[in-house]
């Protein structure tokens, strides 16, 4: 089938919320329920149920429990992600698409971007390590990633952040915060032995100017 399905929008605006993990258990967005499913799509509530259904059958969906984001009750709803497989088969029927002809914008639109505001929420008290993540120009190894995160997928032994996300956090932090993030790294790569350049260019980004001037003094 070559024209754009209920089914395809659903694997889309899924696939918009792939850094969710299937087994957050608090703060989970809306629009990962039935309902934010059928709300983003434009159909009725028992029809996005029949398209999940078949998706589940098939083993594209992860099933979750979760709390809402912004919800009133503390009760867990469920919530549907995308399984590996059934990321790959979205990726595989937007080629398929484009290939027939197909504008496939409507689809496409947003992918793999991340709201700022999403990602300091998902990441709670982890922002400040996961800022220093994101500033750090250096390798991270998986055992040495500041914290464990969905932003931070290990790749053949390290920890290695997705450029439009980390794009993201650095355009959407404050001065403030930037500066924290920083200054984070800075002791970071004390910690881990790296390079004294690195070090230095995050003391100087956090305003730690006095221990920038120690160290360039120290090793001339």
């Amino acid at each position: 089938m070559n024209v754009i399905t209920n089914h395809d929008r659903v694997s889309a605006h899924l696939y918009r919320y792939n850094h969710v993990r299937y087994d957050v258990e608090f703060d989970a967005p809306f629009d990962l329920t039935q309902d934010g499913i059928a709300m983003r799509i434009g159909v009725s509530r028992g029809h996005s149920n029949i398209i999940i259904k078949r998706m589940m059958e098939n083993n594209e969906l992860i099933l979750g429990m979760a709390t809402i984001r912004g919800s009133t009750k503390p009760v867990k709803r469920k919530i549907y992600v995308l399984s590996e497989f059934g990321k790959n088969l979205f990726r595989e029927r937007l080629k398929e698409l484009a290939a027939n002809g197909q504008d496939v914008d409507e689809l496409t639109k947003g992918l793999d971007r991340h709201k700022f505001d999403d990602i300091r929420r998902n990441a709670g008290k982890g922002m400040v390590d996961l800022g220093c993540a994101a500033v750090l120009r250096v390798k991270i190894r998986k055992e040495d990633a500041p914290l464990e995160s969905a932003f931070l997928p290990a790749r053949m032994g390290y920890a290695v952040m997705n450029d439009t996300v980390r794009e993201t956090i650095l355009s959407g932090g404050t001065d403030e915060e930037l500066r924290s993030w920083h200054s984070r790294a800075a002791d970071w790569c004390m910690d881990h032995g790296i390079p004294i350049s690195e070090r230095l260019f995050h003391l100087i980004n956090s305003g730690r100017d006095r221990e920038a001037i120690r160290i360039m003094r120290r090793y001339g």
